[in-house]
């Protein structure tokens, strides 16, 4: 079976505060290879920091490690607020 799909984003915000999408990663990425991926598709963004979901067993596999990562920017847990996927993805 394969892995589920993992997605990256990197983002910009401009001086009006707009949001831009600048660069969308999506891959089949093995859990165990998803914080180095995320490092691997950062490098060459000026990133502030990297948000990752909090629930469910995330924390644990991907924010903690990230927070270990040697030259990863800072990681910051964001709760999806008991929201799935699709109702997270409707303005």
């Amino acid at each position: 079976m394969a892995a589920d799909y993992t997605a990256i984003g990197v983002f910009a915000v401009t001086a009006n505060r707009d949001l831009l999408v600048v660069h969308i990663d999506r891959s089949r990425t093995p859990v165990e290879h998803v914080v180095k991926h995320i490092k691997e598709t950062l490098e060459g963004w000026p990133v502030s920091y990297v948000a990752v979901e909090d629930a469910f067993l995330q924390k644990k596999l991907f924010v903690e490690p990230a927070r270990r990562m040697a030259n990863m920017p800072p990681v910051r847990a964001v709760n999806p607020g008991g929201k799935d996927k699709y109702a997270r993805a409707i303005p």
